[in-house]
């Protein structure tokens, strides 16, 4: 499977990563750069208009849960399976949720919310909890209301009119 994703064999997959935690680490990897490059831009975005970076990483977390090719519940998928504490794809995951819990609270904070790590650690756990709603339960599941979640909390707090 991974091999007809990748649109190669397993011979060459096998010959290019030394076993198969090695592949799910690069992965993984791959994937929490790709992630965090696009949640960066928006949140480096000025936010005189704070409604439209606003809608747009409530967007992008939206996509990045029901979108298979986009990857948060890749995250969530690797560290179930994955069951050793000690497996090196689980500090590549726990990384990755720093990072982008980090880059929330940023954005919070740039939208003068108040208290932006306790709203972050709110929105990111919306954002988990939709991804293994939406794998559950599928697209008419209550994960599909994420993005009204995550606009129901921050809308209140926001400083600025929108």
């Amino acid at each position: 499977m991974i091999a007809e994703a990748a649109h190669t064999n397993k011979l060459t997959l096998y010959y290019n990563f030394e076993s198969k935690d090695v592949l799910i680490v690069e992965y993984l990897r791959r994937l929490a750069a790709d992630t965090e490059k696009e949640w960066e831009a928006i949140v480096g975005q000025d936010p005189d208009n704070s409604r439209e970076p606003c809608l747009a990483l409530l967007r992008l977390a939206t996509s990045m849960c029901s979108n298979s090719d986009r990857g948060e519940g890749d995250f969530i998928n690797a560290i179930a399976q994955l069951a050793e504490p000690d497996h090196p794809a689980h500090k590549v995951i726990q990384e990755h949720k720093r990072k982008q819990r980090k880059l929330i609270a940023l954005f919070c904070w740039k939208l003068g919310i108040e208290d932006p790590d306790e709203i972050a650690d709110q929105v990111l756990l919306l954002i988990e909890g939709a991804c293994v709603s939406l794998q559950i339960s599928g697209p008419d599941g209550p994960g599909s209301r994420l993005l009204s979640l995550i606009e129901n909390l921050l809308t209140p707090k926001l400083k600025v009119d929108s």
